[in-house]
């Protein structure tokens, strides 16, 4: 590992702010504050509202989604640096450098793998 103590101290840190962040808003976009008292829309059960009713409901399942995955990806990262292993490249093992941690402290890939990775999921 690459990382000195200051460093690890510091993105161990941003780690813990990401996932009480991610939480906080998942928990928000799961059970926002007044839900149990939701009216319906002024004109429910036409399609036009259900429609949008929909998409709402899409949106949010995504965001959901979205936001779980980001968690998830915190919550690795955190065990990787309990165990010893963080900052190591899941693909290929060589140290992802500490600038590009203090970005994006949850990363898994060095640059090459992320721009592989990403090249893939393009084509």
């Amino acid at each position: 590992m690459n990382l000195s103590a200051a460093q690890l101290r510091e993105l161990h840190a941003s780690l813990l702010s990401e996932a009480a962040q991610l939480e906080r808003r998942l928990n928000e976009l799961t059970h926002p504050p007044g839900s149990v008292e939701m009216s319906l829309p002024q004109h429910a059960g036409d399609g036009e509202s259900e429609a949008q009713t929909d998409v709402l409901n899409d949106e949010a399942l995504s965001e959901a989604l979205r936001l779980q995955q980001a968690l998830k990806q915190v919550r690795q990262a955190l065990v990787k640096m309990d165990q010893g292993s963080y900052g190591s490249c899941s693909a290929c093992g060589l140290n992802i450098g500490f600038p590009r941690l203090s970005v994006s402290a949850s990363t898994a890939l060095c640059i090459d793998w992320q721009c592989s990775s990403e090249l893939q999921r393009a084509s």
